[in-house]
């Protein structure tokens, strides 16, 4: 596990472990429709802020809340019935290119103590992140590897999304 911030892309992530179970019980529908597994996995903390949002005070708190949370182990559990198909398009100077992806949404108190931490050492208004974690993504290079960027519940529900997989993940998640 390891907690990380980067500057150019004004994210804070948490990587996580392969989660096994979930994507075995997937990869058959999954790879049917298209889809490809991510090469990695986290949970994204924040993420998207504009460039001239971020302060000196982001940046100091992103890294003492990093320093607080390393080498806890993270508490956190996928959500029983919310692995979910969304599409998004990403639109590039008008150019729109196709995205899916195949999420699991996550619970944990590691997360939200983290998520907590940073507005703590921040002046910015942070909203609530939508945890989850990205497991298949599909569609037009070069975007679709990179998932779909969901940074809060709002834009969750403002995408078109529909459950999945659900027969196969029947009585496998918490």
């Amino acid at each position: 596990m390891s907690v990380r911030f980067s500057p150019e892309t004004c994210s804070l992530l948490v990587s996580v472990q392969r989660p096994e179970d979930v994507l075995n019980a997937l990869a058959k529908s999954a790879l049917a429709d298209g889809f490809e597994e991510k090469p990695e996995f986290h949970i994204t903390i924040l993420s998207g802020l504009p460039a001239e949002r971020v302060s000196p005070a982001l940046v100091d708190g992103c890294g003492q809340a990093i320093s607080r949370a390393n080498g806890v182990v993270p508490d956190f559990k996928l959500v029983r019935n919310a692995v979910w198909r969304i599409r998004n398009p990403k639109v590039v100077e008008g150019q729109s290119y196709e995205r899916e992806s195949i999420v699991v949404a996550v619970q944990s108190r590691y997360v939200t103590g983290l998520y907590t931490q940073l507005a703590q050492y921040t002046d910015l208004p942070l909203r609530q992140p939508f945890p989850h974690i990205t497991l298949y993504t599909k569609g037009d290079e070069p975007f679709a590897s990179r998932g779909i960027g969901i940074e809060t519940w709002d834009a969750f529900m403002g995408l078109p999304f529909e459950p999945y997989g659900k027969e196969s993940m029947s009585g496998l998640l918490n």
